[in-house]
């Protein structure tokens, strides 16, 4: 496995860790109530997209609203095509909203991030990695 793909998958349990801990310790959730998962596959339309980390939780009876995170953790900025590509993450999996995990943006990516509501770009800096639950 290379080093990248490492790094990217301890960004994933990273952020998935900090999810679950939320919804564990909020009052008004219980276990049952939410569904975390990571690299969910979905396939809309004949495309596949993976989602690195998915989370649904039921606020009422029928009412479960998603939030996807996409999580890169590279030397390299993401970049616009990357938050282009998000956003229809965000289409296809019916997010009400999506989180983008990264060390760094260009400032094309944080526009273009501008241009959908439902994308907020989390910064973030080196992970203690020996840390991570």
């Amino acid at each position: 496995m290379t080093q990248d793909i490492l790094k990217g998958k301890q960004l994933e349990r990273s952020v998935e860790a900090i999810e679950r801990a939320i919804l564990e310790t909020s009052p008004m959730y219980n276990e049952n109530m939410f569904r975390l998962e990571s690299r969910n596959i979905i396939v809309v339309d004949g495309v596949k997209h993976e989602i690195d980390v998915w989370v649904e939780v039921e606020i009422a009876k029928g009412y479960n609203p998603v939030f996807i995170f996409e999580c890169r953790n590279r030397v390299e900025k993401a970049d616009k095509n990357d938050i282009i590509v998000f956003s229809e993450k965000i289409d296809a999996s019916q997010a009400q909203h999506g989180f983008f995990v990264a060390r760094s943006f260009t400032r094309y990516a944080e526009a273009q991030a501008k241009k959908d509501s439902r994308v907020t770009l989390l910064p973030v800096t080196e992970l203690p990695v020996e840390e991570i639950p």
